[in-house]
């Protein structure tokens, strides 16, 4: 695949991250309280969901797991925001199957090799180990925030 291509994706997964950020930080500033809209889920729903692609065509299994950890996630704020049923319903089961369907596929055509995952040699085996660790503890604010949403029933 072109390697543009993979880069545009990627990029574009990354401004739509930082998007959301500045829209919830303009909006919060503007209401003197932070505020979490249903906007800031949908970007980061779509930012996810082009991050993930982004490390599958990479074979970058440290942002494909930061990813798949926080995807369903935001699709709970949606849910708890009662947003995620306006989705339509085909949408909805994509989706959440997404993921998996792109696991099962690296999977059975040999993508994937669970001996191979955590080489590659575009990335060198310490940057990777690093990256797993920045992201485990990266998505450990968004498993916070998803146990307190829990508890309150409110994103």
């Amino acid at each position: 695949m072109n390697i543009w291509l993979i880069y545009s994706i990627g990029f574009t997964a990354q401004l739509l991250f930082s998007g959301r950020s500045i829209l919830q930080w303009v909006l919060s500033e503007r209401n003197k309280r932070v505020l979490t809209p249903v906007l800031f889920w949908q970007l980061s729903l779509i930012a996810s969901f082009l991050l993930f692609v982004y490390g599958y065509l990479r074979n970058d299994f440290a942002i494909m797991l930061g990813q798949i950890l926080t995807y369903f996630i935001y699709i709970r704020n949606m849910h708890l925001q009662n947003q995620w049923i306006k989705f339509p319903k085909l949408l909805r089961w994509f989706l959440y199957l997404f993921p998996f369907i792109i696991l099962y596929i690296g999977y059975n055509n040999k993508v994937y090799d669970r001996v191979l995952l955590f080489q590659n040699e575009n990335i060198p085996f310490w940057l990777l180990i690093l990256g797993i660790i920045a992201q485990t503890i990266f998505t450990l604010r968004f498993v916070y925030q998803w146990f307190y949403s829990e508890k309150r029933k409110e994103s």
